[in-house]
């Protein structure tokens, strides 16, 4: 508990430490987040998340399961010490706030996952009155309040447990900031692309359908 309590006090990085703790029918392993300190979640509770299967973590986003489960878990295996996997991830939150640990979602299948039930901006296809909700939310939504999420992300093993770090520094951007850079048509046309390709589930898992629309309109004028 100390070595985490240093890292979240000296470092603005959020940092998930996955172990092998199961074995899949075909005898690879199976990695489970062991241990976390996490200041700036975007969404969720890393706590709720803790000692179960990347599946399970992941098992809210669509197409995770179908698409990705098995070849994530052979991914994880095969990271070698000493080399380090880098990637980005963004996403549009209606407020400005670093940490949250609920309402940036909604789900798409009931048997995905439930929502927070304190967060009342989490909804789940199976709640009555989805559509008028949805309307609702949306009228809720400033602009001006929205921002550009993105994280740094990066994944390495430890060389004495043999532990996975998946690390994360999040930044968030005003969208008048996104616009001054020229790169609001760009923005307005990936929002645009969440609800297709292969999961077109992934606009409403977001909250696309939210924000969408008057995001989409401000970054295109």
């Amino acid at each position: 508990m100390a070595a985490l309590e240093t890292l979240g006090e000296h470092v603005d990085t959020d940092f998930l430490f996955l172990l092998p703790s199961s074995t899949a029918p075909d005898g690879s392993p199976i990695y489970h987040l062991q241990a976390f300190v996490t200041c700036f979640p975007a969404g969720f509770s890393t706590r709720e998340k803790c000692g179960k299967p990347l599946a399970t973590i992941h098992a809210p986003v669509p197409g995770y399961v179908a698409k990705l489960e098995k070849s994530m878990d052979r991914f994880f295996a095969r990271i070698e010490i000493g080399k380090m996997v880098r990637r980005s991830n963004w996403s549009i939150s209606t407020n400005d706030r670093l940490f949250s640990d609920g309402g940036n979602h909604m789900y798409a299948d009931t048997e995905q996952g439930k929502p927070i039930e304190t967060n009342n901006k989490t909804l789940d296809v199976g709640q009555p009155d989805l559509d008028r909700k949805i309307e609702e939310q949306k009228r809720d939504v400033v602009v001006e309040d929205c921002r550009l999420r993105c994280e740094r992300q990066t994944l390495h093993r430890l060389p004495k447990t043999k532990a996975l770090v998946f690390a994360f520094k999040t930044y968030l951007y005003r969208l008048d900031e996104v616009k001054e850079e020229g790169l609001g048509p760009v923005l307005a046309e990936a929002i645009e692309g969440l609800g297709k390709g292969s999961v077109p589930d992934m606009a409403f898992y977001k909250r696309g359908v939210v924000w969408g629309e008057k995001v989409g309109t401000y970054l295109k004028s």
